[in-house]
């Protein structure tokens, strides 16, 4: 059973001689296979950096990370190359290369590997159909996509090479409602089809109920609570719990 696990994480950032920034401490997280897990926090809280940390872009001070078992070696660099083809990763801007089709975004790293073309073609059309996006979208550019598409195309792109894992850091902060709205639904969708574990980090109370079966809620690099959102809200672990739901009111309370 695939599981990933990170265990007892820290990190400071030390940002001169004299001066340091705790982020994260002492972090326990799972996130189960073919689940979706939410990290969930106001800016600053650590969501991010934990993110990266999973993906072994950045080393903790202490703590390890494990995928079914098998535990990144963050000092050795062929062991964090091998981890990082394990997992797909969406950034908060999506991270298409202007310069590249959406196509040629999307099939990259397959071709760099060395798949064949045949191959990467039924893929393609494969994860074009399950996306929703037409054959025409795949000869623009960047640029010339919606953002919703752009979105798709970058997720499209995080799973194409079917990794274990697809971890997503605010993947639709920058989409107006009603996209957003629209790529929230999609994503669900996919992510069901898929059966892929997700790790995704906002700060949007919505989108942690929507997305997630399972949520994590960070304030100044701890851990406040973990499970189920209805337990939040039944249940709440501390008062900064209550106060970060009650924070997010919906537009039903505001107009009463």
């Amino acid at each position: 059973m695939l599981v990933l696990i990170l265990s007892s994480i820290s990190k400071t950032f030390r940002m001169a001689k004299s001066d340091s920034m705790p982020v994260l401490s002492g972090i326990n997280l799972t996130v189960r296979e073919g689940k979706s897990h939410i990290l969930l926090g106001s800016s600053g809280s650590g969501k991010s950096t934990l993110l990266k940390i999973a993906m072994g872009l950045i080393g903790p001070d202490s703590g390890s990370v494990s995928l079914s078992g098998e535990t990144l070696n963050f000092r050795n660099a062929k062991s964090r190359s091998a981890w990082l083809h394990r997992l797909g990763y969406v950034p908060q801007d999506g991270g298409l290369f202007p310069h590249l089709t959406a196509r040629k975004n999307v099939t990259l790293v397959a071709e760099t590997l060395g798949w064949e073309k045949l191959k990467i073609e039924n893929r393609l059309q494969e994860l074009a159909e399950i996306f929703s996006l037409e054959a025409e979208t795949l000869t623009r550019f960047p640029h010339e996509l919606s953002g919703g598409q752009r979105q798709r195309f970058a997720v499209m792109r995080a799973v194409f090479l079917d990794p274990a894992v697809i971890l997503l850091d605010e993947p639709l902060g920058a989409l107006d409602p009603i996209v957003r709205a629209d790529v929230q639904q999609k994503l669900r969708d996919i992510f069901q089809r898929l059966k892929k574990t997700v790790l995704l980090v906002t700060h949007d109370i919505s989108e942690a109920v929507y997305l997630g079966d399972e949520v994590t809620l960070l304030k100044d690099g701890h851990v406040l609570q973990s499970g189920r959102m209805e337990d939040f809200v039944r249940a709440p672990k501390d008062p900064y719990v209550t106060q970060f739901i009650g924070a997010q009111r919906s537009w039903e309370s505001m107009l009463k």
